[in-house]
């Protein structure tokens, strides 16, 4: 009977110890809160080693608008070339042109002089035997006077008297047709002369074309007093010279 009791305390403590040794079962774990919306991650990166990066890549043609129209240019690309002067038809430059291309020009090239000026409108002044025709129709004062050739028979001189400050309207005239001449005539001097021996002063404005063996000469000089005051109260003056000449 003893026996049998120790037998039961034996057992009874031996099943203590075993639900002592027996560990309680986990807690759940909390749960995870609420992700955050993901945010865009990088690019992927290439596989394997580091690429090196791309050539840069032509850039490729512009399209051509909507429409079938035509791809635009540049602005000015397709402006053309300014036209080419025009002589004056009328005016004080215009009867500048006139006397050399109607009487000095034929007679450098070895006209009779005298009949050139005649068909020209030029009347002989028998006193000082120059030719002369009116510059204009405002004025009796202003003259277009001719000299006869001297020994030097391939230049032609003509002096001009003209209304105050028609001298740019001349010598602008001159230099287009200087321009368009064939061959045509280059700038080659424009200076001021403050007193000439003769005690005037001269504004000098020369054109020529030029090669080895031969020459083509124009020559405008405005006339004044070293003061810069008109020769003659009652006009202003310049010079004309026209010369052709072969080496």
């Amino acid at each position: 009977m003893r026996f049998a009791l120790s037998s039961l305390i034996l057992a009874a403590g031996l099943a203590g110890v075993a639900h002592a040794q027996t560990p309680a079962p986990a807690a759940a774990p909390p749960a995870a809160p609420a992700a955050a919306p993901a945010t865009p991650g990088p690019a992927p990166a290439t596989t394997g080693a580091m690429a090196a990066p791309p050539a840069t890549a032509a850039a490729p043609p512009a399209a051509a608008p909507a429409g079938g129209g035509s791809v635009p240019t540049l602005p000015g690309a397709d402006q053309a070339p300014p036209p080419a002067p025009t002589l004056p038809t009328t005016g004080d430059g215009a009867e500048a042109i006139a006397v050399l291309e109607k009487v000095c020009v034929p007679s450098v090239k070895g006209g009779k002089f005298e009949d050139i000026a005649k068909s020209a409108g030029f009347k002989l002044n028998r006193r000082d035997q120059t030719w002369a025709k009116q510059l204009g129709a405002t004025s009796r004062d202003y003259q277009i006077i001719i000299y006869p050739p001297g020994s030097n028979k391939n230049v032609c001189n003509a002096e001009l008297h003209y209304a105050p400050g028609a001298s740019d309207e001349i010598l602008k005239a001159l230099n287009v047709w200087a321009f368009v001449h064939q061959p045509p005539l280059d700038p080659t001097a424009n200076y001021t002369q403050p007193q000439d021996p003769d005690g005037l002063k001269r504004v000098r404005r020369s054109w020529e074309y030029l090669t080895q063996n031969s020459s083509v000469g124009l020559n405008f000089s405005t006339v004044r007093k070293p003061d810069d005051s008109q020769v003659n109260a009652k006009y202003d003056m310049g010079t004309l010279q026209y010369q052709e000449r072969t080496f």
